[in-house]
C-alpha cells in the first residue's frame, strides 16, 4: 500500500512538472511575441514615416528610409504578409499596451498597401483578432473596464471598420460570411452596415456608430450567442 501511495506521489510530481512546464512555456510564447511585435512596429514607423516639409535632418543615430525604399519593400509581399501576421498577433497580445500600439501601426499601414487582392488573407488574420479584442475588451460591464481598455476601444473599432472597407471595396466577402457564419448575425443586418461603408457622404462618426450596434450583439448578455462560445469559434 505504501508502494502505491508513493507512486502515486510520483505521477502528481510528474503531472505538477508538466503544469510548470507548460506555465513557462507560456511565458516565453509571450515574451517572444512582444519582442516580435516591438520590431513590427518599430519597422512599420520606419515604413510609413513621411516628413514634414520643413523637418530638420534626423540624427546620424536615426537612419530613416527613403521614400523609394519604402515603396519598394512595401511591395514585397512576403515582408508585409509577415508583418501583417505579427501585428494581428499583437492587437490579440494581453498586454494592452502593447497591443494599442499593434492597432495604431496596423491603421497607419493600411493606407500604403493599396487595393490588392494578395493582401486580403493577411488582413482578414487582422480582421479576427481586431474582432476578437472588441468582442472579448466590450464584454463586461461598463464599470469594470479599466482606463487602457477604455483608450484602446475606440482605436480597435476604427481599425476594424477601416479593414472591412478596405476589403468590401476591393471585393472580398470574407468579413461578411464570417460575421453571418460564425457571429450569427443577420444577412441583411451585415448587407445594410456594408452599404453604410460604402457612403462616402456619412462621417466617421456615424459609421462608428454603425458598426458598434451590428456587432452589439456579439457581446450582449441576451444575444443570439454568448462571447465565450464566438470567442471559441474565431480561434478554432
Amino acid at each position: 500500500a505504501g508502494g502505491g501511495a508513493g507512486g502515486g506521489g510520483g505521477g502528481g510530481g510528474d503531472g505538477g512538472n508538466a503544469g510548470t512546464r507548460g506555465v513557462e512555456e507560456e511565458v516565453v510564447a509571450d515574451v517572444l511575441l512582444r519582442q516580435l511585435a516591438r520590431e513590427a512596429v518599430s519597422l512599420v514607423q520606419k515604413l510609413t514615416h513621411q516628413d514634414a516639409p520643413n523637418a530638420p535632418a534626423p540624427a546620424a543615430a536615426y537612419l530613416r528610409l527613403a521614400p523609394e525604399l519604402q515603396e519598394s519593400l512595401l511591395q514585397s509581399e512576403p515582408l508585409v504578409i509577415s508583418i501583417l501576421t505579427v501585428l494581428a498577433a499583437g492587437v490579440g497580445c494581453a498586454d494592452l499596451t502593447a497591443c494599442h500600439k499593434a492597432v495604431g501601426c496596423c491603421a497607419g499601414l493600411l493606407p500604403r498597401l493599396g487595393k490588392q487582392a494578395r493582401w486580403h488573407p493577411a488582413l482578414m488574420v487582422l480582421f479576427r483578432s481586431t474582432l476578437s479584442l472588441l468582442v472579448s475588451e466590450s464584454g463586461g460591464d461598463a464599470g469594470s473596464t479599466t482606463r487602457k481598455e477604455a483608450e484602446i476601444l475606440p482605436d480597435a473599432f476604427t481599425l476594424l471598420r477601416e479593414v472591412y472597407t478596405c476589403l468590401l471595396l476591393q471585393g472580398c466577402t470574407s468579413p461578411r460570411e464570417l460575421l453571418c457564419n460564425e457571429g450569427g448575425l443577420a444577412p441583411s443586418e451585415v448587407s445594410a452596415f456594408e452599404e453604410v461603408l460604402r457612403n462616402d457622404g456619412m462621417d466617421k462618426k456615424a459609421r462608428q456608430r454603425a458598426m458598434r450596434r451590428l456587432l452589439e450583439p456579439l457581446w450582449r448578455k441576451d444575444g443570439k450567442r454568448s462571447v465565450d462560445s464566438y470567442l471559441q469559434s474565431m480561434t478554432s
